[in-house]
């Protein structure tokens, strides 16, 4: 079991172990248009929705990033306790940055006009907006609501089989909130 969060400077975190948490620290993150919007945790992986409706997977304990977190705990058991002694009030962790470029999902496809969704009609294209993550799957919005899901996503290696697909049975005039 892992987290994933958004920082006060938009970094992404991951947490593995309690003493030992990274950012993802690629410079392709950096880009303007991947700009972190949204972070969510599915059973084995963390996925981040970019304000350009991108959306990138990684896991933490398997695949490219997977080694890589490994490694690096192999390091720090080298280095010796690379824990912070506890203080009161005080969370113990070292940081580190990973540079792995998490694997970006293909873009959605081409979708159906909704008619009478409870969205105002938009001439802007159609762009994730929201996601949620649970086991193998990314589910997400658009913002002319369509919901759209992807599974495949047990590893780095089932997301060139996976696709998104449109939800048709979610259509609905009614806002939940």
């Amino acid at each position: 079991m892992h987290s994933s969060c958004l920082d006060h400077l938009n970094r992404i975190w991951t947490f593995t172990n309690w003493g030992r948490p990274f950012y993802l620290s690629t410079p392709v993150l950096r880009d303007p248009d991947y700009a972190p919007k949204q972070i969510e945790c599915g059973w084995e992986f963390s996925a981040l929705l970019t304000k350009s409706g991108d959306v990138f997977v990684w896991w933490p304990f398997a695949g490219a990033t997977g080694e890589a977190v490994e490694s690096k705990m192999r390091e720090m058991d080298a280095e010796g306790d690379k824990q912070s002694h506890a203080d009161k009030y005080v969370i113990p962790c070292v940081t580190w940055g990973l540079d792995v470029v998490p694997t970006r999902l293909p873009a959605i496809p081409s979708l159906p006009e909704l008619l009478d969704n409870g969205v105002e009609k938009s001439l802007d294209p159609i762009v994730l907006i929201q996601i949620a993550a649970f086991e193998n799957t990314v589910v997400g919005l658009t913002n002319h609501g369509h919901v759209l899901k992807y599974g495949a996503l047990h590893s780095e290696v089932g997301v060139p089989h996976g696709r998104w697909e449109y939800v048709s049975y979610f259509e609905s005039s009614e806002v939940i909130y």
